[in-house]
């Protein structure tokens, strides 16, 4: 299925034919088989609407978990995922979108259909369907705040990379929270690509919450002391206690910072600054050294 033709139906009217619909109910979990039956260079990127996908199995093959925004299929290939069909407020249909690339591409080749969620009204999505309007960048894995709300860390497994955009030439003040729940070690911070200024620094007690380090803040309890603060790229956090670091962003590039104990970083204590966009990125230099080169 899926919109290919147009016919007319003899008495004036144009139809097309019909788009394929994949019927869910707001608040279940689905399991799809995807198959690419291709025999051309025809790599496929499939995605949904305002979706993620978590990649089970590839080949008839279970594998380790992980989320996606798209799914890209080369001829022969089968994948299992599962949709969390979450959508519900307001309750209403996503296309399912199909991109073609390398030969593909030639023709601009796409198709669509209808995730149709039970209860929606039945009309089409609004987004347009065009050949580059099915292209996905891909999830890289990178999360946030906004981008993982309204999940709960704390409760649920959040397995991505935290990334903080920044653009160029902005000021970024940090205020890092050691809760000192699990331990009582401190954490050196270490800021890649950048130096930054120390302002405050305190503990708190034995433990502390982030929503209390924010409290005293906003009543004015955290005095940041800014001429003569020190210049860093290392820092400790202490222990239910905070730390304030200001940086200006004018290095543009993806910056990594984390925690400089080996094991902390493992576990996550890490997150990336991108500062500025791709094109103000500088260019490797002439013969640069890659990933494989001896």
């Amino acid at each position: 299925k899926g919109r290919h033709a147009e016919f007319e139906d003899g008495g004036g009217s144009f139809h097309y034919t019909p788009y394929a619909e994949f019927k869910v109910t707001a608040g279940e979990r689905y399991r799809f088989r995807l198959i690419s039956n291709g025999i051309m260079n025809c790599p496929i990127q499939f995605s949904i609407d305002d979706h993620t996908m978590t990649v089970i199995a590839s080949d008839g093959h279970p594998i380790l978990p992980f989320v996606v925004d798209s799914i890209v299929v080369n001829s022969g290939e089968r994948y299992d995922f599962v949709l969390n069909a979450d959508h519900s407020s307001p309750l209403r249909n996503f296309w399912i979108r199909l991109h073609g690339y390398n030969n593909c591409a030639l023709h601009k080749a796409t198709q669509t259909a209808i995730l149709k969620y039970d209860g929606a009204p039945d009309v089409l999505p609004p987004e347009p369907t065009t050949w580059e309007d099915a292209v996905r960048p891909g999830f890289d894995q990178f999360c946030n705040i906004d981008t993982l709300a309204p999940k709960n860390c704390k409760e649920e497994w959040c397995a991505c990379t935290h990334h903080y955009k920044v653009k160029r030439g902005h000021l970024v003040e940090l205020i890092i929270v050691d809760e000192g729940i699990l331990s009582h070690a401190y954490h050196p911070m270490h800021l890649h690509g950048h130096k930054f200024s120390v302002v405050a620094m305190g503990r708190i007690g034995e433990q502390t919450t982030v929503d209390e380090v924010k409290a005293l803040d906003l009543a004015g309890g955290i005095t940041r002391r800014i001429p003569q603060a020190p210049i860093k790229d290392t820092v400790i956090v202490p222990d239910g206690g905070y730390t304030v670091i200001r940086f200006k962003a004018d290095n543009p590039g993806v910056w990594l910072f984390h925690c400089h104990v080996e094991l902390h970083a493992a576990m996550g204590m890490a997150m990336v600054f991108q500062v500025g966009e791709a094109k103000d990125f500088p260019r490797a230099p002439r013969n640069f050294q890659r990933c494989g080169n001896s």
